[in-house]
This record gives structure tokens, sequence and C-alpha cells, in this order.
């Protein structure tokens, strides 16, 4: 089965906005050539930014974890999340699975690159500034970046 994975609920309007995304950018004239996705929304899964500053609080790996290998058992091919914060954790559940979970802040990197933009700007969650996750994947893709100030951004 050729069919998209979503650890969803993380936050559960992001997970409707990706499925509308989806269906919105998909070329299909009928229903049928539309893709496949089994969206698994869990939106109980602990507070990604308030683990990240806080490893007292509880970790939202764990249920995410369990999430993906239940979606990889369904026979989902590719594994998604709508909640850039949560790629925080990508190597952890890549690691937990078999199939490739997609890393959305690398593919917005190299997106950028190839669409020619020369400076991108960056708004985020206090805990994906914490993590650098945009500063890291624009890095590596030469992009020059630099963070103001994280007292706007809010979790």
């Amino acid at each position: 089965m050729n069919s998209l994975g979503v650890i969803g609920g993380l936050g559960p309007m992001a997970t409707a906005y990706l499925l509308e995304l989806i269906t919105d950018m998909t070329d299909a004239r009928t229903d049928q050539e539309h893709l496949d996705a089994i969206i698994f929304n869990r939106p109980s899964v602990p507070d990604r930014t308030a683990y990240i500053l806080d490893h007292t609080k509880p970790s939202p790996v764990p249920p995410m974890i369990d999430i993906a290998q239940k979606l990889e058992a369904l026979g989902v091919c590719a594994l998604a999340t709508p909640c850039v914060t949560a790629h925080s954790f990508h190597d952890e559940l890549q690691s937990s699975v078999h199939i490739p979970f997609i890393h959305m802040v690398r593919e917005t990197a190299a997106y950028l690159k190839e669409a020619g933009c020369k400076k991108p700007g960056i708004m985020a969650t206090t805990g994906t500034v914490h993590m650098g996750l945009f500063q890291t994947a624009l890095t590596m893709r030469v992009f020059p970046t630099f963070c103001r100030t994280t007292k706007c951004s809010r979790t």
C-alpha cells in the first residue's frame, strides 16, 4: 500500500491543515487519485516544548514512537507529522521504524534553496528555536541565519 502515516494531534488543527494541504496540492481529478493516508490523531501526547525546556516534564517520545510503530504495522510507506517542534526527536522516531520519517524542516530548507530563496525567516515555537531545528537545516543548505530573540516566540 502506498499510503502516508501521519502522527497527528500535535496540535489537532495543524493535523487538519496538513490534510487540507495534501488534498489541495494533489493533482487529482477524482477522489480515487488522492493519496491514501492514515492519520493517528493523539492530542494527549505530552507537550514537546515543555519537555525540551524541562526534561522533568513528561516526554512526548514514547507515545510518538508507539504511534509510528502502529502506523508502520498498518502498512504505511512513510511517516510525517505536522508538528515542527516534534522534529526535535526525529532521530529517535526514525530509528524506531523501518520506513522513512519525513523531516519537514530539512525538506523545507531543500525547497527554499531550490526555489532560489536568499534570506529565509524563521517563526517558530520556543522549543523549535531552542533546539535550533531551522538554524541547523538552513545552515546545512548554506543559508545565512540568525535569531534575534526567542522572547517573541510562544509555545
